[in-house]
């Protein structure tokens, strides 16, 4: 890559843009949309401009919302309107959602009246939906058609779909009925009715709502091992395809946000900023990170306000506070273990909503078993530095924290589920500064009870 992003530095620079641009065409568009995202502001504003359409099209696909801001500011409204009227429709509605209000509705002034009509519709339909990453950029045949006439009706239309892969059958009204491999299709006999080469492998194995969340599509792809899902409304009438290259997106974006809420950091996918630390600006990643920080720094103020509450049997029994770090870090630990795979689970969709009593349970006993280790291991200490009383105390604490850390970091996330938030949001950082108050709480009552007798 290197090698290529000198060699088209140099043609530039010789003045000979027409080698530049034969030696690029060689290449894919998440390579060429490398080449620009490094090169300088001039080289960078020529290249773009020699680009074939598609192909400048599709490399503009590849680029950051940053660096797509950059060339729609840059451009002139002729070369953007070619531009709009060359990106697929998923990309393109992907574009429109993520910018500010003003620009995109600027730019919806440069789209044809199909462009226009088709941003429109799919933008109606929610953010994070289906509808919002879906092409209606797909091929279906009739039932009742010929092989020889589904086969020419694809040769006729393929270089607008977004996959010829998979071919959709439909009856007269667009109801969808069945799916075929191209494949079948061309080794079938060319008199064959379509309706005759059918067997069980063209059965719909997955099929999506607009309405759906975007990760119901990323979970059918994985399980049926599909490259496209088609989308259907309440009548099975086809209204797109959803492809697997923008479901790739989807995940990793969805894992982004995940990463992101986890270390407590606020996530915004259409700030336009990439995960590309080396390059965000330092106000920016302060930013995302300071509002959450302050938030628990509230939170854990309640902390220090519960060990107040307790100040007498501290100021008796000083060797309890040698041990309060251990207790409500290993409570934290847990609890952010458990919230992380429950999390993780619920994401993959290996635990549902509605198997969280088993869950709960099961991590209960798991909870019951890890205190208990811990405990024993802590109350052996407890009993060398203060004696009998004070490995009871820390070892019945330190069972108590641990359970109720990890319990609580198995219930947190199915809480946000059911209130429709990203359980994601129940996080490490949110279950450790909870566990602290309760930890703190939980240790000095059972010092105070257990030291009294």
């Amino acid at each position: 890559m290197n090698e290529l992003k000198q060699k088209i530095n140099e043609l530039l620079s010789a003045k000979d843009p027409k080698g530049a641009i034969r030696e690029i065409k060689k290449r894919h568009a998440s390579e060429v949309a490398e080449i620009l995202r490094e090169m300088q502001p001039r080289d960078r504003n020529l290249l773009f401009a020699l680009l074939p359409a598609k192909l400048a099209a599709k490399a503009f696909a590849y680029l950051h919302l940053k660096e797509q801001k950059y060339f729609l500011n840059t451009l002139k409204n002729a070369q953007v309107r070619i531009l709009l009227s060359n990106l697929s429709p998923d990309d393109r509605t992907h574009l429109f959602e993520s910018l500010p209000a003003k620009q995109a509705e600027k730019l919806l002034d440069l789209l044809s009246i199909n462009d226009l009509r088709e941003t429109k519709f799919l933008l109606n339909y929610p953010k994070e939906s289906v509808g919002r990453v879906m092409t209606p950029d797909y091929i279906s045949i009739n039932y009742d058609w010929s092989v020889q006439k589904a086969i020419n009706y694809i040769r006729k239309n393929s270089a607008s779909a977004e996959t010829a892969d998979t071919i959709y059958i439909t009856d007269d009204g667009e109801h969808l009925l069945f799916k075929i491999k191209i494949s079948k299709l061309i080794l079938a006999q060319p008199n064959s009715q379509i309706k005759d080469i059918l067997d069980e492998t063209n059965v719909i194995l997955g099929k999506l709502s607009p309405f759906d969340d975007r990760e119901k599509a990323v979970q059918l792809i994985k399980k049926y091992n599909l490259t496209a899902l088609p989308v259907v409304d309440s009548a099975n009438e086809m209204l797109g395809i959803v492809t697997v290259d923008d479901l790739m997106d989807v995940q990793e974006e969805e894992a982004t946000e995940d990463f992101h809420k986890i270390g407590a950091i606020s996530h915004d996918p259409d700030d336009g900023i990439t995960d590309d630390l080396a390059n965000a600006p330092i106000r920016f990643v302060y930013k995302r990170r300071v509002w959450w920080l302050l938030v628990l720094v509230g939170v854990n103020f309640f902390s220090g306000a519960a060990m107040m509450r307790f100040e007498d049997i501290i100021a008796s029994t000083v060797v309890l506070v040698a041990f309060l770090p251990l207790l409500i870090g290993s409570a934290g630990n847990a609890g952010a273990q458990a919230s992380t795979i429950v999390i993780r689970a619920l994401g993959t969709g290996h635990i549902k909503k509605n198997t969280w009593l088993k869950t709960f349970f099961k991590e209960m006993a798991i909870s019951w078993m890890l205190g208990i280790s811990m405990a024993l291991a802590v109350s052996l200490v407890g009993y060398y530095v203060g004696g009998t009383k004070i490995a009871l105390t820390v070892a019945l604490a330190m069972m108590s924290v641990v359970m109720i850390g990890s319990l609580l970091g198995v219930t947190l996330p199915f809480v946000f589920a059911k209130l429709k938030k990203d359980p994601a949001t129940a996080s490490g950082p949110l279950v450790t500064s909870i566990v602290d108050i309760l930890g703190v709480i939980i240790y000095f009552s059972i010092a105070t009870f257990i030291l009294s007798l």
